[in-house]
């Protein structure tokens, strides 16, 4: 567990709500998402962007803005939510919830190498789990 990166610039205005789940505030739905994840069981560092379709933010919208028809004594979902999945060989993939908080897949990218390597090649290559990382 640990702060991963919640107190850099970079992540500024995200704030967790627990486990690997965070929130952001005040924003517009997104157009692009960057990525950038170790790969511990394949010793690779992974970085890419996914662009986020119309048709995804659509989705993403009308999450809230309408009431499931099979729960009709329930108000609409109160958050949007993309959730983001990485797989071996540098896949990404970013499913959104429907009104009915059905997952949706949206979009889809592949990633490339990161040529800086773990951390940031600050680990002279060595890949280990970031809590043991200083």
């Amino acid at each position: 567990s640990g702060n991963p990166g919640l107190d850099r610039e970079y992540a500024r205005g995200w704030t967790t709500i627990g486990g690997n789940i965070y929130s952001i505030s005040s924003i517009d739905l997104p157009k692009r998402i960057f990525v950038r994840w170790q790969s511990i069981v394949e010793q690779k560092t992974y970085k890419g962007w996914v662009d986020i379709p119309e048709s995804g933010r659509s989705i993403m919208r009308g999450s809230t803005a309408r009431r499931c028809p099979d729960w009709p004594d329930y108000p609409a979902n109160p958050m949007i939510s993309a959730v983001l999945g990485v797989a071996p060989g540098g896949v990404i993939r970013v499913w959104a919830n429907d009104n009915c908080l059905n997952d949706n897949l949206i979009a889809g990218a592949q990633a490339e190498i990161e040529p800086l390597g773990p951390f940031q090649g600050k680990s002279n290559g060595r890949y280990r789990l970031h809590k043991e990382h200083s």
